[in-house]
Order: structure tokens, then C-alpha cells, then sequence
């Protein structure tokens, strides 16, 4: 409507981001669907500046806002906590730094190590982590491991140097970097410097080698997709990449069920405050509040309010996944993180990054081409239910029931008398299959629902896993993630990772279409 409109008016998009008082990268979002105008102000600028009256804006954003968010549910973060504990491969929960705030039994067999625990500021950083002696000297391939953080890096505007435009977590970042030895220092420089800022919008899988402490050599697919705007975590999924990997895993002692309980609010209002290397009297101007409000916050003798977390977290001094573990102690209802806040159409004071975020257009064609290189099925699904991209073994796997008489939608497939006949748990797995994170299905999936399709939880996801056994001259089981291809575009990744040895074996003697 919004592009529609600005047509009408005989306007370029330069033209009326101009007489908006907005970037050009702004208005672009909104017209796209890729990003929610919440404030009035806004909408009453556009208005304006279009010559036209607010009240169709204010509809139109309101739809856009429902059908964007529509996925986003509200959890607090032990719901994620206790979520990650169910998956057997090694997953760990990513906030907007990049650092580590959860993860599970297989990550702990792994690294050997609670890697969230680890104490002391910013220890938990993917890029530390990584050049750890403990954690890091085990990835043998760790330069494009490294490689791949600074892709991600570059793409929030981080200057290595200490730049003040990126966010204000990365200053600290830089600090640490520069106490590394000079010889490694010159090294990530080198590696920086290699790397191509990855483009937002696309996925980010790639492949990571693990040297296991008897020195058998692992191999994972990597990938990191969101798991909940609103509180502002991203998946790690680390799936083993080969039979050899998944029999090491499975040999492996876990104890299941150690869901982490998160009490000390104090200590992380502190470990932020040191993190984001603020002191008690800046924190203390970021929040509203007196210097000695922080002391005894930090000394858990006084609680912070709701508002007060909700401004750290406006003004950047705290993340959104430490906020929603802080709110969750005191028992207060979750919080937005700034990501959320920015989709929603706000400007973010303290992340100036966000407002310089250019993500690319992803298209079907885009999203065809990414699958062509995951070596496992991957279908991926327009937020209506259509089937818009199969990697090559997907099709071979799936390629009965795609090309079959109905609609090539997944509201039709897997409802459908082929799917159910070679899926092995239908009545467990349909549910999850059905649960799209992004965007609403047509009336088509009510009308199988009403034809004995289980029903879909609601509210929905913003991930769902199950697992997912296949029947294919014998029986085949897979980890199947259905998560969004992105935070912007309305396509979702139904991911069937091997599940076992014999199914990755399987899977390496299966023809591939290409």
C-alpha cells in the first residue's frame, strides 16, 4: 500500500524518505513488508509527505505488523532453555552479540565444558571461544571457522579497531583482541581483512571440523537462524556431518535434563555493565537512576523495576536475551529485545548499526540456489504453504509426493495418503510439519485440519523440531528443524538432518537430484 501510494504521488523513494525524515534503507523496509512502522509520528510523516490522509497507513502497518510478527511469540527464556535440552545434537542459543547464553547435553559432551557458565565478562563470545585455548585448539579448521565470525561481524558494522558506530558491546570486543599476542593478532587481522561481509538476509551455514579429546575428528553442518526475535536469541545448531560423527556422539555419556536455572539477576546486571565496559555512573544515566542504585542492584539489595531493564535495554547497556533472563528471576514479564524493537519499526538508540542494515532480497531463485549446497534434505516453504525449494537430495527423498497429482503445498503434501503411507511417526511429526513460524496458512490448512490432520499448536513456533522417521527400501530417521530462512522474508526451512549413522550412510549411497 505504502509503495502504492508513494507511486500515486509522483514521488522516488529518495524523494519521499527526504520529506519524511527518514534513510532511504528505512522506507525501502517498510514498502518491502521487511520492517513494521509502529509509531504514529511515523505514519503521520508519511502521511504527510505523501498528501494523503493517515488512516489508511495506520491500517496497512497494523496488517504488515500482524502478518510479520505473527510468529513471534512471547516466551520467557526458560521456555528456550528447557526446548534446547530436548535436541541430541550439540545446539547452542546465540544473543546479538554472538555470545553464548544456553545450550545442552550434547554441547557439554562436546566442548567438555558448560560453555554458558564460563565466568568472567564476555568469555562466552563466539570470536573468544574461539580463539580459547581450551575450546578453539579443538576446531581443525579454525580459520574458516574464524572467517566465518568475521563475515557476521562485518555485516553489524564492527570496526576490529574500536569504532564507535557498530554496537557498543564490540568495543569491549576490540579491547580484548588487542591483548592477544602480536603474532595472532596479525593473524585475525589477515583474516578480517579476507573476509566478505556476509549479506544480510542470507543464511549462514557452513561446515566445522572438531578434534574430540580421544582425537577422533568430528564433522558438523553448521547453521545459525533466528529462534525468537523477541527476546533475541539465534540458534547454533552443530548436526553431525557424517556416520563416523554420529556414532562418536551417541557413545558419548549425557545427562539429560539439565535445564539452566537463571537466579542471579545481580550478577548478570554486573557482568553486562563490565561486558559493555560501562561504569556504574554511565549505566546509572542509561537507566534513570542514581549510581547507588546500581551498587545495590548489583549487591541484589534493591530490584530494578520492569522500566528500568526495558530502558538498558532501549539504550543499548544490556542484551536481549540477558533482559529476558533478569525478567524471568523477578518474575516480570518478558521484555523486547532491540532487533524486535527495530523490526517494529523503532529507531534504537545505542545500535546505530541497525539503522545502516541493507538486507539483500531474498527470492525463490536466491533460496533454490543456497539449498543446491546443503548435503541434506531441505525443502523450503513460502509462508503460504507453497514449495518453493528442494535441495537435491529432498527431492530424491521426497520426489513421489512433490510430483504428485495436488498442489505442491505443504498443507496438501503432508496430509496427503503418500506422505502418510512412508512417514513413520505421521501423527507426531505432522503437527510440528505443519507449524509454520512465519506468516498465517490459507484456509487450505483448516480444511485439512478438518479432514484429520492433527491440529497446529497456537500460538505458533518460531521453531519447531521433531523427529522424523521415513520409510525408503527401509527405515530412515531424521532431526527435522522447521525454522525461518531469515528475520525479514516470509520463507521457511523444514531441515531434515541424519539422525542417526545409518541414516547418514543411507543418505550417502542415495541418488542426489541435481
Amino acid at each position: 500500500m505504502l509503495a502504492g501510494a508513494r507511486r500515486a504521488a509522483g514521488l522516488s523513494r529518495e524523494e519521499l524518505a527526504a520529506r519524511a525524515a527518514m534513510s532511504k534503507d528505512t522506507l525501502a523496509a517498510y514498502e518491502q513488508g521487511r520492517r513494521a512502522p509502529r509509531s504514529p509520528d511515523v505514519l503521520h510523516r508519511l502521511a504527510r509527505a505523501l498528501g494523503i490522509e493517515v488512516t489508511p497507513l495506520l491500517d496497512a502497518a497494523g496488517l504488515t505488523a500482524a502478518e510479520l510478527l505473527s510468529s513471534l511469540v512471547q516466551r520467557p527464556l526458560a521456555h528456550f532453555d528447557a526446548e534446547v535440552e530436548r535436541y541430541p545434537w550439540p545446539c547452542l542459543m546465540n544473543n546479538e552479540n554472538l555470545e553464548v547464553v544456553g545450550g545442552n547435553a550434547a554441547v557439554r559432551a562436546l566442548a567438555g565444558v558448560d560453555i554458558p557458565s564460563l565466568p568472567g565478562p564476555g568469555e562466552r563470545h563466539l570470536l573468544r571461544l574461539a580463539l580459547a585455548e581450551g575450546i578453539g585448539s579443538r576446531l581443525a579448521n579454525l580459520p574458516e571457522v574464524l572467517q566465518q565470525l568475521a563475515r557476521i561481524l562485518k555485516a553489524d558494522s564492527v570496526d576490529v579497531a574500536g569504532g564507535a558506530q557498530g554496537p557498543r558491546f564490540f568495543a569491549s570486543l576490540a579491547a580484548w583482541l588487542a591483548k592477544e599476542p602480536p603474532q595472532t593478532a596479525a593473524w585475525l587481522f589477515a583474516l578480517w581483512n579476507e573476509a566478505v561481509p556476509w549479506e544480510i538476509g542470507r543464511r549462514v551455514t557452513f561446515r566445522a571440523e572438531w578434534k574430540a579429546s580421544d582425537g577422533t575428528v568430528l564433522a558438523f553442518n553448521c547453521l545459525i537462524t533466528p529462534w525468537s526475535m523477541f527476546v533475541g536469541i539465534w540458534a547454533f545448531d552443530w548436526h553431525p556431518a557424517d556416520a563416523a560423527t554420529w556414532r562418536w556422539l551417541a557413545a558419548q555419556e549425557t545427562q539429560e535434563g539439565q535445564v539452566r536455572v537463571r537466579s542471579d539477576w545481580p550478577g548478570m546486571l554486573e557482568d553486562r555493565r563490565l561486558t559493555y565496559g560501562l561504569t556504574r555512573q554511565e549505566t546509572a544515566d542509561l537507566a534513570g537512576v542514581s549510581e547507588s542504585a546500581i551498587y545495590l542492584w548489583e549487591r541484589g539489595l534493591r530490584r530494578p523495576t520492569r522500566g528500568n531493564l526495558k530502558a538498558l535495554i532501549r539504550h543499548a547497556a544490556i542484551d536481549g536475551a540477558t533482559a529476558a533472563a533478569i525478567a524471568g528471576a523477578l518474575d516480570y514479564e518478558p521484555l523486547p529485545s532491540n532487533g524486535y524493537r527495530y523490526i517494529c519499526g523503532e529507531t534504537v538508540t545505542g545500535r546505530p548499526d541497525l539503522d545502516q542494515l541493507a538486507p539483500v532480497a531474498i527470492g525463490p531463485e536466491d533460496i533454490r540456489a543456497a539449498v543446491a549446497e546443503h548435503p541434506w534434505p531441505c525443502l523450503v516453504v513460502h509462508a503460504s504453504g507453497e514449495v518453493v525449494a528442494a535441495s537435491g537430495s529432498a527431492q530424491a527423498m521426497f520426489g513421489e509426493v512433490l510430483a504428485g497429482p495436488g498442489p505442491r503445498r505443504i498443507d496438501a503434501i503432508v496430509p496427503g495418503e503418500p506422505f502418510r503411507a512412508r512417514c513413520l511417526n505421521w501423527e507426531e511429526a505432522s503437527p510440528r510439519l505443519l507449524n509454520l513460524p512465519q506468516g498465517s496458512l490459507s484456509a487450505g490448512l483448516t480444511a485439512a485440519a478438518e479432514d484429520g490432520t492433527p491440529e497446529t499448536s497456537s500460538p505458533r513456533e518460531s521453531r519447531a523440531y521433531t523427529r522424523f522417521g521415513w520409510r525408503d527400501g527401509g527405515d530412515r530417521w531424521f532431526n527435522c528443524v522447521v525454522s525461518s530462512w531469515n528475520i525479514w522474508d516470509p520463507f521457511v526451512a523444514f531441515d531434515f538432518h541424519p539422525a542417526d549413522a545409518a541414516t547418514w550412510e543411507w543418505l550417502g549411497q542415495a541418488p542426489v537430484v541435481r
